[in-house]
This record gives structure tokens, C-alpha cells and sequence, in this order.
């Protein structure tokens, strides 16, 4: 029995073993992967990390909880076979080495090294090709459709002024090449910053430190204070205390009264529901860049999509710039216009449109119909541009599973009377 103990994290009940027996354990399960601009990122989860804070008060059941030993080794061999389109992007592994060879279909990619699961598997495809697409595959008597419709790209940035609130993990957990890649996008944070802007810096592990008792102009005294500080931080802080930390620093007022966070960390802690909640209930947007080698993704991607943010992941030899100017692409932006879904037949059922979404971002929509549809998909933005992709018949088992996946987590929010969760259990059991 394969259950979610919580986010991003699993747990497989099996049968005993007899000494000397073993027992190969096969799974599938289907991703929609995401355009952020050119760039489409894999990560496959190698470890879990250890995590702060009490498992219990988490939900977690003592045999949920994941162990973890330094001195134990597990080798570990992969092959990615890339297909389609996606095989003419141009591929790297910032996380592994890697050697390619092409296949009828497109490109496999293998491990050049011997590996141990000591760090998550990371593969980037960069394409400045159109990435967007809808396919239509059969779903018993019906069809469902998974559109994939990435919205325009803003070119120049908006000129108006960010109120910064820098939040950086310096626990211990974040030892090594994390704190590394902290420091290194505090300081590129720092050089973004232009006349008119205000900020602030906080460093947390069981307690936290703002660099100023207030926002402060982002002057060339107060960026110079703050880049001596960023520049000899260490992850010596002791546990992480992130709902803490995060407390204050929504508390600290600028000139606009609220602020936009940016948060550095691993995300490595046990309590996340909280967090998220108490994020919320802020009003002001949480964008996160999650670094190191086993970052906690589903809670730091939860986290951001809950405050209209977004997140960004960083492995260890990744440069940081890139991903801190994406985040300041976003923060600079105004929201997106509404967005609304076209399609050329009627469907009996569609997943929400996100309310807040960022240009050059993918937005993947899901719909049922009862014959094959055919023809243009389009999304219109309000004050922007469409977006169209043509409809193509694909033969995938995987996706009809993806959008039960998604409509009943829409279940689950909205859930009110008896009828409805007689519809969420019966397309529970159908989709298994």
C-alpha cells in the first residue's frame, strides 16, 4: 500500500521477508513538467533529507518517519529517455555527469559516473521553440484532454518601486554547498536592487536576526551594510524555526505597508500546513528559491502558489543569478490578467484556471469530453495576448490518472454534502 504522509513525501507498506529473500518494487506515476521561460526542469527525488521539528504534531505515524544514516550507501543507475520535440532541446545535468546517445525516438540519457542516492537528480532542457500543446487521449468511453499553454513573456520589466523583505535559512541544515549558494544570491539580490526600492534582511535558524529594525532605503550605506553582513554569514543558527521567522518579517512595515518576501532555504522542516496557513493569511506573496542537494519541493511550491508567489529550485552548481533574476522578473511584474479557456467541442468537466499565474510560465488545464475533440484550444488573457495549440491524439494511460489526481485535490477544498463526496470516492476507486 503506496500512502502520502504529507507533502512530497510517501510512504510503501510491504510484506515481511524471509532472511535471504528480496523483493523488486516497481511504481509509475505520471509529472507535468513546466516551461519557465526557455528552460523545462527534471527533478527526480533521490533522499530525504532529515527534517526539523516534531513529526508528530506533523501527522506523521512513527513508521512515516524517514531515518536517515551518513554512513550508509546506495548505488544508484538511471536512464531518461527524452522523446518528441524535447530530444532537440539542448540538455544538461547541473547535479550529475551525464552521457547521451540517440535513439529511434529521440535521446537517451545515462549516468557517466558511478551515483549513490546522496542527492536529487536534476535534468534541464532548454528550447526557445513553441512550448505550447494540447493532447486528446482515450479514457474509457471518453477522452480527456491536457492542454500545456505557456503564457507570453514580458520583455521589459515594470518600473515600479519593490518594498523587499530577504529571508535566508542559516541553519544547519543548509551546511555546505546551500549556505554557499545563499550567500552567493544575497549578494546578487542585493545588486538588483535600484533607487526607490526599500528592504530588509533576515537571517533564522532557533532564533532570527533583521539586519535593520525597519525597511530601509536601498542606499548605497544600507546596501553596503547589509553585503558585509550576507558576505560572512554561516549556517551556525541551530534549528529551523521558519513559522518564527517568517512571523516577524511579515510583521516589519515599509512605505507600502506590506512588502514582497524572498525566501533562501532547503525547506527542510517537518511542520508545514501551519506555515502555509499562517503565509496566507499575510496578504503579502512568499517567492522562494529552494537550494541544495534534497530540497523539500512539494511544501516550498505550496508555499509560494498559496501567496500568489512562485518558486524556483537551485542544485549546487547551478549559477545563482539566473534564478534570483527570474524571481525579480516576477516580483516586478503587474499580475496577469484573468485568464479563460476556449475549447472547439463542449466539455463535461475542466480543472480550474489558476488565479494568479506569471508570463513565461505554463499553465496546464485538464477537460473530459465525451467524443474526440479536434481543432484549436485557446487561452485569452485579459490585456494580453492568446495563446492557441492544436488538439493531437496521443495514446498515454497516465494522464486520464493525472486529472483524477487534480479534480479530486479540487474536491477536497470544496467538499460540502454527502453527493459530493459519494462523487470524490467513486472517482478515487475508478482511477485507483
Amino acid at each position: 500500500m503506496l500512502e502520502e504522509a504529507g507533502p512530497g513525501l510517501y510512504t510503501a507498506s510491504l510484506g515481511n521477508l524471509m532472511a535471504n529473500e528480496s523483493a523488486v518494487i516497481r511504481y509509475r506515476y505520471g509529472l507535468l513538467l513546466n516551461w519557465q521561460g526557455d528552460r523545462l526542469r527534471f527533478l527526480l527525488p533521490t533522499t530525504i533529507a532529515p527534517r526539523y521539528g516534531d513529526a508528530e504534531a506533523a501527522g506523521l505515524q512513527p513508521h512515516q518517519t524517514p531515518e536517515s544514516s551518513l554512513t550508509v550507501e546506495y548505488h544508484f543507475e538511471l536512464v531518461v529517455d527524452v522523446e518528441g520535440e524535447l530530444a532537440t532541446a539542448a540538455i544538461s545535468s547541473p547535479s550529475h555527469a551525464i552521457a547521451t546517445e540517440r535513439t529511434e525516438t529521440g535521446l537517451r540519457v545515462r549516468l557517466d559516473k558511478k551515483a549513490y542516492l546522496d542527492r536529487d537528480f536534476v535534468l534541464t532542457l532548454a528550447s526557445d521553440k513553441v512550448q505550447s500543446s494540447c493532447v486528446v487521449v482515450p479514457d474509457g468511453d471518453g477522452y480527456v484532454a491536457l492542454a500545456s499553454l505557456r503564457i507570453p513573456p514580458v520583455l521589459e520589466l515594470e518600473r515600479q518601486p519593490l518594498s523587499l523583505k530577504l529571508v535566508i535559512d542559516c541553519s544547519g541544515s543548509m551546511g555546505g554547498t546551500s549556505i554557499a549558494q545563499a550567500r552567493k544570491a544575497g549578494l546578487a539580490i542585493l545588486d538588483q536592487l535600484r533607487p526607490g526600492d526599500s528592504f530588509n534582511v533576515t537571517l533564522f535558524g532557533s532564533s532570527y536576526k533583521h539586519f535593520f529594525r525597519k525597511m530601509v532605503p536601498a542606499s548605497a550605506r544600507y546596501i553596503t551594510e547589509a553585503w558585509n553582513q550576507i558576505d560572512q554569514m554561516d549556517a551556525d543558527m541551530g534549528g529551523t524555526e521558519m513559522e518564527k521567522a517568517l512571523d516577524a518579517v511579515f510583521g516589519l512595515k515599509g512605505e507600502d505597508g506590506a512588502g514582497t518576501v524572498l525566501l533562501i532555504t532547503d525547506g527542510e522542516i517537518h511542520e508545514h500546513e501551519k506555515l502555509v496557513r499562517c503565509a496566507e493569511q499575510s496578504g503579502q506573496r512568499v517567492f522562494v528559491v529552494g537550494v541544495g542537494t534534497s530540497v523539500a519541493e512539494t511544501f516550498l511550491r505550496k508555499l509560494a502558489n498559496a501567496t500568489d508567489g512562485a518558486c524556483e529550485l537551485v542544485a549546487p552548481q547551478e549559477g545563482m543569478s539566473e534564478f534570483v533574476l527570474s524571481q525579480f522578473h516576477r516580483m516586478r511584474q503587474q499580475r496577469v490578467g484573468q485568464l479563460n479557456i476556449t475549447w472547439p467541442f463542449p466539455q463535461q468537466w475542466q480543472t480550474t484556471l489558476p488565479e494568479s499565474v506569471f508570463a513565461g510560465d505554463t499553465v496546464h488545464v485538464l477537460a473530459g469530453f465525451a467524443q474526440a475533440p479536434s481543432g484549436q484550444v485557446q487561452l485569452s488573457i485579459e490585456g494580453s495576448a492568446e495563446v492557441n495549440a492544436t488538439m493531437i491524439p496521443l495514446d498515454n494511460k497516465e494522464v486520464p490518472r493525472i486529472a483524477a489526481a487534480r479534480r479530486l485535490n479540487e474536491m477536497s477544498n470544496t467538499i460540502a454534502d454527502e453527493a459530493s463526496i459519494t462523487q470524490a470516492r467513486e472517482l478515487a476507486v475508478k482511477y485507483q
